[in-house]
């Protein structure tokens, strides 16, 4: 059986860290939603496999206040990780929440791993947001992947005018041959004949210039 501190004391991948936490939150959402909260946030007391246990009990007096303070510890734990994977993983799920909000903006600053979301953090710690992280990543994909639908969209736009601009150019450019085919054809109209008019009057007084 391998728990949390076990895995990390052999791993310090940061691109698995948002995976792993991801199904950590997941599992302590599910647990909430059956009115329990977890007892026990320490990285040695979390299985992790793929169903990532904890120790949870049942609270019904306090259990909006145990799920706000799960929420915290869940979040302690996540920053303790980014904080000491580099070094060698020390777990920080006992340390104060007090602490985590006297010097989250530091903390936030201080780490500067790919896919770490300081907005999270100060939005729990400072501004008392009690969003799941499964939650607030699954958000942010959503706002990236409307985000990409929305350039997509202008883009599209920008092809459109584009297209629209040179279709309507090349619209001129047919009126412009189209206009020199009308002229050509005029001139054939009108220009051969009398050519050919003037072609036939010499003839006719060439001739009767000779029979006389």
């Amino acid at each position: 059986m391998q728990t949390l501190k076990d895995y990390f004391s052999y791993n310090n991948d940061y691109s698995e860290i948002n995976k792993i936490f991801y199904g950590l939150s997941k599992k302590m959402k599910d647990i909430h939603n059956d009115g329990m909260i977890i007892a026990n946030f320490s990285s040695s007391s979390i299985v992790y496999d793929n169903d990532f246990n904890y120790e949870y009990k049942q609270i019904p007096n306090v259990f909006d206040v145990e799920k706000k303070n799960n929420n915290l510890s869940f979040a302690k734990l996540l920053l303790g990780t980014y904080l000491s994977l580099s070094t060698g993983f020390k777990d920080f799920s006992q340390v104060s929440t007090e602490w985590f909000q006297e010097n989250i903006e530091e903390i936030c600053s201080s780490i500067t791993t790919d896919n770490f979301f300081s907005e999270y953090f100060l939005s729990l710690f400072v501004s008392g947001n009690n969003e799941y992280y499964c939650d607030y990543l699954d958000r942010k994909k959503q706002e990236a992947t409307l985000g990409g639908q929305t350039n997509t969209v202008a883009y599209k736009k920008v092809l459109s005018n584009s297209a629209s601009a040179f279709y309507e150019h090349d619209d001129e450019d047919e009126l412009e041959i189209f206009d020199s085919s009308n002229k050509s054809a005029l001139i054939n109209e009108i220009f051969y004949p009398v050519l050919l008019f003037c072609f036939l009057v010499i003839i006719i007084c060439f001739i009767l210039i000779f029979i006389k």
